[in-house]
């Protein structure tokens, strides 16, 4: 008695289980392909070099979309990249710091008293109030 032909006889008609053993390396050596360009990605990223690993991780994501490792590397060199733009854009004492031994953290209570920011300096028409509490301000007053 003869089989009804199946789906995979219409794609290799010959001889199944080679057809499935052939179709099985191919996955094997996509899979290799991807793990190698996923090092690949992983080290451009490491070394610096974002637009390579933001290359890489894309060719991983055309074979492989749902690719969490390539996604989240994609997602890791371009925060990078932005970073390190920034970092190196930004004009000159627009980025403080805190420096150990130099920088000295204040707040309300330890700053001397005559010490305002700028801009907020007693004149003739503005009188500044200081607190570290709402209680400690005055009640403000709205006219129209």
């Amino acid at each position: 008695m003869r089989r009804a032909p199946s789906w995979l006889d219409a794609f290799a008609p010959n001889n199944n289980a080679q057809w499935r053993k052939r179709s099985g390396l191919k996955r094997d050596e996509q899979q290799g392909r991807v793990a190698k360009l996923l090092d690949e990605g992983d080290a451009a990223l490491s070394s610096q070099d974002y637009d390579r690993a933001i290359a890489l991780y894309d060719q991983v994501l055309k074979t492989e979309p749902g690719n969490a490792r390539a996604g989240q590397g994609k997602t890791g060199a371009i925060s990078a990249r932005a970073m390190a733009k920034a970092a190196t854009t930004a004009p000159a004492g627009a980025i403080k710091r805190f420096v150990s031994g130099k920088t000295v953290a204040q707040n309300v209570e330890s700053r001397r008293a005559d010490a305002v920011p700028r801009g907020f300096e007693p004149s003739e028409d503005v009188t500044v109030h200081r607190g570290s509490r709402v209680t400690d301000l005055p009640a403000l007053s709205f006219s129209r």
